[in-house]
């Protein structure tokens, strides 16, 4: 029995059907059923059953996924740390999303112990960002999401969240509701909702916020490019989902309108390439530069200003494992 193996009985129950799986794997379909077919013969039991439109574990195979998942991801780790622990000969690649920080800023917030290896950072968005790391030109990618909008992770990555805050309004400071002592979801069903096109997260997020919380469908105005949405909130007289940290400039004022949607900040590497202590050094540097941000924020000294966690240094005992846009900042 092989590593792959265990990948392709995996896959095959985390996609349902063979053509799924095989199309994941990037291997042919008949391939998958000949080796799905010797591993059950390696095994003695069935693990799949066969169905019209799929498949479906069986009892055997609930048992066996549960080992496989255990030595895969054993065997990614041990990768990992073998090639942390070789002798540093490149820098560690770090893509983060658009920031209130700077992106190069990561490797100057490091913890002192943690400065063994130099870091070359660039700016990218989180979707742009995981095909990186996926192909390999990125070893830690520094990413978001939001809860109504997860990302999903690809095969073979983990997250690790070092941060949260909760998503709030932007408007501009002569809009009818910004002398509101209090706003809700509830007042802006008429509101015009700017996104931004070059940000289709941005759509979805708000799609999500006003029917998850406001239950209506929002009216949506795309601003065509990131520099105008100040303008056009200002002149259109419209809304637009931010965090507290966003700065107020052109006129902006921003609201906490009691929303529990959060945006999650992580870090995320790929299992087989870097390690996880490597990608927790990154997220600890982004741990400490949002706190200070928060710290120096108007917003993060607010009843319900942004969360994070408490400062690691370095970051390993704090971090939250996950198995598994951009459209602010």
């Amino acid at each position: 029995m092989e590593l792959r193996h265990l990948r392709y009985a995996v896959a095959l129950a985390e996609s349902g059907n063979f053509t799924r799986a095989a199309e994941r794997l990037h291997i042919s379909q008949p391939t998958l059923s000949v080796q799905i077919r010797a591993l059950e013969r390696l095994v003695g039991a069935e693990l799949f059953e066969r169905l019209p439109n799929g498949v479906r574990v069986t009892t055997a195979g609930e048992v066996f996924l549960t080992h496989a998942r255990v030595a895969l991801a054993a065997a990614d780790d041990a990768v990992g740390a073998v090639r942390a622990a070789m002798p540093a000969t490149a820098p560690v690649r770090v893509g983060c999303f658009r920031a209130p920080w700077s992106s190069w800023a990561i490797a100057d917030a490091l913890h002192p112990d943690d400065r063994q290896q130099a870091v070359e950072t660039i700016t990218v968005g989180t979707t742009e960002g995981m095909a990186l790391l996926l192909d390999g030109k990125l070893d830690v990618l520094v990413g978001q999401d939001f809860t109504s909008v997860p990302l999903q992770l690809p095969e073979g990555v983990d997250r690790h969240e070092v941060a949260t805050e909760h998503v709030w309004l932007a408007l501009g400071g002569r809009h009818r509701l910004a002398r509101r002592p209090r706003l809700t979801i509830a007042d802006l069903v008429d509101e015009n909702w700017l996104v931004l096109t070059s940000q289709p997260d941005l759509h979805e997020l708000t799609v999500a916020v006003c029917r998850n919380y406001g239950r209506f469908e929002p009216r949506q105005v795309p601003v065509h490019a990131g520099d105008e949405l100040p303008t056009a909130l200002v002149e259109l007289r419209g809304v637009c989902l931010c965090t507290p940290m966003v700065r107020r400039v052109g006129g902006l004022t921003t609201r906490d309108i009691g929303l529990p949607e959060q945006r999650r900040i992580f870090v995320a590497r790929v299992r087989a390439k870097t390690s996880r202590e490597q990608a927790l050094r990154i997220g600890g540097s982004v741990a400490r530069l949002h706190a200070d941000h928060t710290a120096r924020s108007p917003a993060g000294r607010a009843r319900r200003g942004p969360t994070t966690i408490e400062r690691p240094a370095p970051l390993a005992a704090a971090a939250r494992d996950h198995d598994g846009t951009e459209p602010m900042r």
